[in-house]
């Protein structure tokens, strides 16, 4: 065994005695400051989503039964027509048979629209919850966090920060005491309530 190979043997022997405090690297402290705005960015980037799907499914259905609409008087002109060459001729039979057709024609469209209105009913309503929702999270969130905007034309939320920063070169710091009812008011979901609420009884230990 040549010089280099003894002393390697020599340090792992001596890590080993000395137990695991010095061979396994302790593990680091879970930061809950970060955990909580981790949680709050994700559930308001979720909500603005959920807010701008809802808003951009109900112009579309707004848009395709004012098209349906506008398709069904169309032909109910087309169907006015051919009542009246029935009215001026006798009997047809080729004529009769396309006022059949066109009256079907008019009572599918016009049974779409009246499906496309009851869905418009149920979009606007989840329209104004996810609107609701939306706002209620950015006016309680913007008592504790900035809010991340990506600056370009969709102007898009890419996260939120504290407004009071931690010291420098620490990343876990207790959150100021007048914004622990703000913080709380954001009304989270599962891990995300947990994390913000193990956050401020953290810093009920050490803030002022």
């Amino acid at each position: 065994m040549n010089f280099f190979s003894k002393t390697c043997a020599v340090i792992l022997l001596a890590t080993l005695k000395a137990g695991p405090a010095i061979a396994i690297p302790p593990p680091k402290e879970f930061n809950l400051r970060e955990a909580c705005r981790q949680a709050v960015a994700g559930e308001y980037m979720s909500a603005y989503d959920a807010h701008k799907t809802s808003d951009g499914y109900l112009k579309e259905l707004e848009a395709m039964t004012q098209r349906v609409a506008t398709a069904a008087n169309v032909e109910k002109l087309v169907l006015q027509e051919l009542n009246k060459k029935v009215e001026n001729v006798s009997y047809n039979v080729e004529l009769s048979d396309q006022v059949i057709q066109q009256k079907e024609k008019v009572k599918a469209l016009e049974e779409t629209h009246d499906l496309y209105i009851d869905q418009l009913a149920i979009a606007r309503e989840k329209l104004i919850a996810m609107t609701n929702r939306a706002d209620y999270l950015k006016k309680n969130i913007q008592t504790v966090f900035d809010i991340v905007w990506s600056g370009d034309v969709r102007n898009y939320p890419n996260g939120v920060k504290y407004k009071v920063e931690c010291p420098k070169y620490r990343s876990m710091c207790p959150l100021p005491l007048k914004y622990h009812e703000h913080l709380k008011k954001i009304m989270l979901k599962d891990d995300s309530e947990l994390a913000c609420a193990r956050y401020v009884s953290f810093s009920k230990k050490g803030a002022r």
